[in-house]
This record gives C-alpha cells, structure tokens and sequence, in this order.
C-alpha cells in the first residue's frame, strides 16, 4: 500500500498526451449544432390590435367614471356647472389678515417659551 512518503513530491494523477491541446476543438465538436430560424413577421394587425384594446380599455373607465359621478349630481344643464357667483364674500378681506396676524403672534410667542424652557433646563 502507497505511503504519504512515498507519494511526497510525486503526482498520482495522470493525464492523456494532447488532452489539454484538444479539449477546446473537442468540446466544440459535441456541442450541438444550432440553427438560427428567421423570426416570424409580424402582420401589422397584431401589432395595433393591443393599442386598440388599451384605448378601449381608457374610454371604458372615463365611461365608468362620468356615470359614477353623474350619480350624485342633480340634474342640472351644463350652462349652470360654468355660472360664476357675483355674491361679495361674506367677510372682509382684512379680517384674513388679522387673524393670519394674530395666528402668528401665537405661534412665536409658543415658540419662545419652548426656547426659555429648554435654555433653562439646561442650565439646573
């Protein structure tokens, strides 16, 4: 039986003469052979056929839609959903300002006293 030392040094693999030189024409000689197929044309119906289909599917939904919306409205002409209101506004445009004012005065004040407290807690 062949020891450790025996082998030390030696290599018990043996490889065929050439094997090395032939793999790559061997290899590629039992590969199978592949046959590039034109690929079939494509009338121009299959190829509008799904846009035509997409398009139908579009104006389905907006039909969809309009009649769900239609649903809640009263009946009213189309004239009347385009008349603007000539009313004034009930409130005058300076009592936005004033309270936008003194919406912001609110917030600045809370702001400085949350700035106060966390100086102050710093400091304990």
């Amino acid at each position: 039986m062949n020891t450790l030392e025996e082998l030390k040094g030696k290599n018990p693999f043996r490889m065929p003469e050439g094997y090395i030189e032939d793999f790559t024409r061997n290899m590629i000689d039992q590969l199978p052979k592949k046959t590039f197929e034109e690929p079939a044309k494509i009338s121009w119906k299959d190829r509008i056929l799904p846009w035509v289909y997409l398009a139908a599917a579009i104006a389905g939904l907006g039909l969809f839609f309009n009649v769900l919306n239609r649903n809640g409205e009263s009946k009213s002409t189309a004239k009347d959903n385009y008349i603007l209101s000539s009313e004034a506004p009930d409130r005058a445009a300076s009592d936005d300002t004033e309270e936008a004012d003194d919406y912001l005065d609110y917030l600045e004040t809370q702001y400085t006293n949350y700035l106060l407290a966390e100086e102050l807690g710093k400091l304990e």
